[in-house]
C-alpha cells in the first residue's frame, strides 16, 4: 500500500514540473513573439536578430566540432556555398530562395561528404589545417569565376519585399524568420543530443580507439556529423544573403570560419544552449566594441575581443553554460546543506 502511495506521490510531482516547464516554454513562446513590437528599435531588432543567427551557424558547427570533437574551419565556405547558390539561382532564373536554399544545402552536403572522407581520418591540428586550406580554396573561387560570382565585386541582391523572395519591410519579419532558424537548428541538436548518432558522436570525441574497439565506425559517424551540420550551415547562409542582400568572397575567410568555434567555445561547446549563450554575449560585444573603440586605436576591439576570449578559455574551458551550472549546483548544495544543519 505504501509503495503504491510512493509511486503516485511520484508520479504526481512529475506531471507537476512536466507542467509547470510546459508553462515556462509557453511563456518564452509568447515573449519571443511579443518582443519585435514591445522593443520597437531597429537597432536592437537588428543585432537580435544577429545574436539569433549566428546562434544557428554556431549550434550547426557545434553537431561536428562539439558532439563530435571536429576542430574545423571550413564552416565559412559552406555558408558561402549555401550563400552563393541560392542568390546565383534567384539572381539568373528568378528561383525563389526557399527553393534555392534547397541545392545549396544538398550541394554543401556532397561537399562535406568528399571533404569528410578525407580530412577526418586526420587528427589534431591537422584537420583544422586542411579544413582552412579548403575555405581558402572556395574563397579564391568565388574571386576568380567572375562570370558567376562577379569576383570581389559581390553580388547585390535586388531589394523587391515579398515572401516568396524572402525579403521583407520590416526587421520583425527577419526576426520571426531567424527565430524559427535559431529553433529549428537547436531542436534538431536537442533531438541528435538525445539518439544514438549523438551519443557515437560524444563517444569519438572521448575516445575514438575505444569507440571503434566497440564496433562503431568512426569515420561513417564523423562524416555524419559533418554534413548534417554542412547542410545546416548552408541554409543560414540563404538567410544571411536574403538579410543582408549582399554577398561577396569575403564570406568565405579566416575572420568568418574563426567566428564558429569562437561562440561555441566561450557559450559551451558540446552542450545544447552553450552556443546560443556564446552568440547572445559575442555578438553585442563584438558590436559594442567595434562602434566604440575601433575609431579611437585601430584594431583596439580586435584586441578587447581576444582577450576576452584568452580570459574565458584559460579560467572557464568548458565555456560559460557549463561554469554558470557548476556555480549554481554547488549554491543549491551549500543552501540544502545549511537547511539540513540548521534542522
Amino acid at each position: 500500500m505504501s509503495e503504491t502511495t510512493g509511486t503516485k506521490a511520484r508520479s504526481n510531482v512529475v506531471s507537476v514540473l512536466l507542467s509547470r516547464r510546459t508553462m515556462y516554454w509557453l511563456l518564452g513562446v509568447l515573449a519571443a513573439l511579443a518582443f519585435p513590437h514591445v522593443i520597437g528599435n531597429d537597432y536592437y531588432l537588428d543585432m537580435v536578430i544577429m545574436i539569433l543567427m549566428w546562434a544557428a551557424l554556431a549550434e550547426a558547427y557545434n553537431i561536428s566540432g562539439g558532439f563530435g570533437g571536429q576542430f574545423s574551419l571550413g564552416h565559412s565556405a559552406f555558408l558561402g556555398i549555401g550563400a552563393y547558390t541560392s542568390t546565383i539561382l534567384f539572381w539568373k532564373l528568378g528561383v525563389s530562395p526557399w527553393l534555392g536554399m534547397i541545392p545549396g544545402a544538398l550541394f554543401a552536403a556532397v561537399i562535406a561528404l568528399l571533404l569528410g572522407g578525407v580530412t577526418l581520418r586526420l587528427r589534431g591540428p591537422f584537420l583544422g589545417l586542411a579544413s582552412l586550406a579548403f575555405t581558402e580554396v572556395a574563397h579564391i573561387v568565388a574571386v576568380n569565376w567572375r562570370p558567376m560570382t562577379r569576383g570581389s565585386e559581390g553580388i547585390g541582391i535586388p531589394y523587391k519585399p515579398g515572401l516568396a523572395n524572402m525579403i521583407f519591410s520590416s526587421k520583425a519579419d527577419y526576426f520571426y524568420l531567424a527565430l524559427a532558424l535559431a529553433g529549428g537548428v537547436v531542436l534538431i541538436t536537442w533531438l541528435i543530443s538525445r539518439s544514438r548518432l549523438g551519443h557515437y558522436l560524444i563517444a569519438v570525441r572521448e575516445n575514438q580507439e575505444a569507440a571503434r574497439a566497440l564496433g562503431v565506425n568512426t569515420t561513417k559517424i564523423k562524416v555524419t556529423g559533418l554534413v548534417i551540420s554542412a547542410i545546416l550551415t548552408a541554409i543560414g547562409g540563404t538567410f544571411y544573403a536574403q538579410y543582408i542582400l549582399y554577398i561577396d568572397p569575403a564570406l568565405m575567410t579566416f575572420d568568418m570560419s574563426i567566428k564558429f568555434p569562437l561562440i561555441a567555445v566561450v557559450g559551451g561547446i558540446g552542450t545544447v544552449w552553450g552556443p546560443v549563450l556564446g552568440a547572445a554575449i559575442m555578438v553585442p560585444l563584438s558590436q559594442i566594441l567595434r562602434s566604440t573603440i575601433s575609431g579611437s586605436v585601430s584594431g583596439l576591439d580586435l584586441a578587447l575581443y581576444g582577450l576576452l576570449l584568452i580570459l574565458v578559455v584559460l579560467f572557464m574551458p568548458h565555456g560559460l553554460l557549463v561554469e554558470i551550472q557548476q556555480r549554481f549546483r554547488r549554491w543549491r548544495t551549500a543552501k540544502g546543506g545549511g537547511h539540513a544543519a540548521d534542522h
